[in-house]
């Protein structure tokens, strides 16, 4: 049976340190099962940190063509 409690939580600091190695090793076809497995996080803590990561890259995005047009 899999243990389902919450870990220890991660400060502001080591979740900004994570999305970064998230964001880099999914860009590089790493599979969420092996980018939890190296930063010692459950595959479902990446998935949401990938979601708010996509969030974020979208949002971006949209900034860069609005800036575009504006031009």
């Amino acid at each position: 049976m899999v243990d389902s409690r919450p870990g220890p939580r991660r400060s502001k600091f080591q979740r900004v340190k994570d999305l970064e190695q998230i964001g880099r090793l999914y860009l590089l076809g790493v599979s969420q099962m092996e980018i939890a497995a190296e930063l010692n996080l459950s595959q479902s803590q990446v998935s949401r940190d990938l979601k708010e990561l996509q969030a974020r890259w979208l949002q971006c995005a949209l900034v860069d063509l609005n800036a575009a047009k504006a031009r």
